[in-house]
This record gives C-alpha cells, sequence and structure tokens, in this order.
C-alpha cells in the first residue's frame, strides 16, 4: 500500500493507545480520587460531550488552520488531562476541559487514510 499509508496507519494506533484505559483507570480513580461509581459514571458522561465538542470544533479548525497544525494541538491537548489527574481530581477535569480537542487528534491521520485509499482505489479502477 506504500509508506505512506504504513506510517499514517502507524500514528493512528500510537494515537489511540492515551484512550485504551480500561480497568486500570476505573481502579485509580476509585482509589486515588475516591470516586464512587454514580460520581464515575458523571465524569465519563462529561468525556463524552468533550468528545462530541472536541469532533465538532474540529471539523470546522481543520478547515480553517489545516490538518496538520490541528493535528499538532489536539496532540499537545492531549497532554492536560493526563498531567491535571497527577495532582488531584479537580486538576484533571481542568485539564479534561482545557484538552478537550485531545478526543479529535486522530481526524487528520483519518482524513489522509481515507483520501489515500480513495486515490489508489481510483488508480486500481481506471486499470
Amino acid at each position: 500500500r506504500g509508506s505512506k499509508v504504513r506510517l499514517l496507519a502507524f500514528l493512528l494506533v500510537l494515537q489511540t493507545f492515551p484512550q485504551q484505559r480500561g480497568d486500570i483507570f476505573q481502579v485509580y480513580t476509585r482509589d486515588v480520587w475516591g470516586l464512587e461509581a454514580n460520581s464515575f459514571a458523571t465524569f465519563i458522561s462529561l468525556w463524552g460531550v468533550t468528545g462530541l465538542l472536541s469532533s465538532l470544533l474540529g471539523s470546522i479548525l481543520i478547515g480553517k488552520i489545516g490538518i496538520e497544525n490541528f493535528t499538532a494541538i489536539a496532540i499537545l491537548s492531549s497532554l492536560c488531562f493526563p498531567f491535571g489527574s497527577c495532582f488531584s481530581f479537580q486538576a484533571g477535569l481542568i485539564g479534561m476541559m482545557v484538552g478537550f480537542l485531545s478526543a479529535s487528534q486522530s481526524l487528520g491521520v483519518q482524513a489522509e487514510l481515507v483520501v489515500e485509499i480513495v486515490t489508489a482505489t481510483a488508480a486500481v479502477e481506471r486499470l
């Protein structure tokens, strides 16, 4: 498929690693932050809302500042939540709000992958 597609696929895998928290994150929020089940559910709901806002604003920002600039900003914003989480639950919430674009950091890579696939498919169809 080419070196560009391999590189884009590798970047996509790297960008999804931080999103796969699973049980470890639940144990951390319970043991370190002291969140009970209801509070954890509210926290996860808020996480979903920031992801939705990130996707909506991300599509607008990509058109205005370009894919590369948006991806760089989104990757940098992904540092806000983990950094805040090291201090407290409240600092983690602030980090989640400030770094809300982190949920959309893979939009640019996904868009580039689609362009590459469509281009390759069109080339094959012409043969």
